[in-house]
């Protein structure tokens, strides 16, 4: 067997560049790591030295995140806030779809947090969609906030060949999941089942709304998916204080949505 200092230095950077081209192809088919929209806040808004603060407060708080999410068992939502020097507060907060486990939640926020940070360098507020997760971070607190006219959807491009069908399902479905969330500390799945298609879909506010909030801003989401998504076979409302998605692929887990999340089969006669 031939030794690494007999095989040419070419090839073994050709093999590191390979191997570093696969690690990064993996993590970008991670479907929870899948962005659906962000956002920042405003920018430039700090000189050097308040830059300097606003970013230690921001550090200390997704590091705070970290550590909720990791010390709590199966936690999947987590806020902090930190004041350093009583300046340039910052408060943030992550949430995981209650489907992944602990290890995919803290990969999912991971990913939000290096990529809010490259979207947002120097803004005092941004927040981001992932298809596992939702992470925002302010300068003041939002903990409690429901609708921002700052978020919108993500639709797919491909159109259901049953249109008139397909958005009545879907419609019907997502009704249910706000009744269904309002009585299930704001979470809710489910699938519709008939005879062509079936249709999967997922509503989930953060902890800190009111239910009143949570089903203002679901109801609010709903009306996006309505008004710009359907009949696509796949479409996501974002809010500020909540999320919802349907789609013709189960995109949950069937085990979590049956055994703890009040799973619920529906058919169109």
């Amino acid at each position: 067997m031939a030794s690494i200092s007999s095989i040419p230095l070419f090839w073994i950077v050709m093999l590191m560049v390979l191997l570093n081209v696969t690690v990064v192809v993996v993590a970008a088919d991670d479907p929870q790591s899948f962005e659906v929209g962000h956002g920042c806040s405003d920018e430039n808004l700090y000189t050097y030295l308040n830059f300097t603060a606003f970013k230690e407060n921001q550090d200390a708080a997704f590091a705070s995140l970290r550590s909720n999410l990791s010390s709590s068992s199966g936690s999947h939502f987590a806020t902090s806030m930190s004041n350093k020097g009583r300046t340039d507060p910052v408060y943030a907060l992550v949430q995981c779809r209650k489907y992944l486990s602990a290890n995919e939640c803290s990969e999912c926020y991971t990913t939000a947090e290096q990529t809010i940070k490259d979207y947002c360098p120097r803004s005092n507020g941004g927040r981001i969609h992932l298809d596992g997760c939702f992470l925002r971070y302010e300068n003041t607190s939002f903990f409690g906030q429901g609708l921002d006219q700052g978020f919108s959807n993500y639709c797919a491009s491909n159109l259901d060949s049953n249109p008139k069908e397909f958005s009545q399902k879907a419609q019907i479905l997502l009704t249910q999941l706000i009744t269904n969330a309002s009585k299930n500390d704001g979470y809710a799945v489910g699938p519709m089942a008939a005879d062509s298609e079936s249709v999967y879909a997922l509503a989930q506010c953060w902890p800190t709304l009111t239910n009143a909030t949570c089903q203002e801003c679901l109801q609010d989401a709903q009306r996006i998916l309505s008004d710009d998504c359907l009949p696509r076979h796949d479409g996501r409302g974002l809010e500020a204080g909540c999320f919802m998605r349907y789609s013709t692929y189960p995109f949950f887990s069937d085990n979590t949505s049956c055994t703890s999340l009040s799973f619920f089969l529906l058919s169109l006669s």
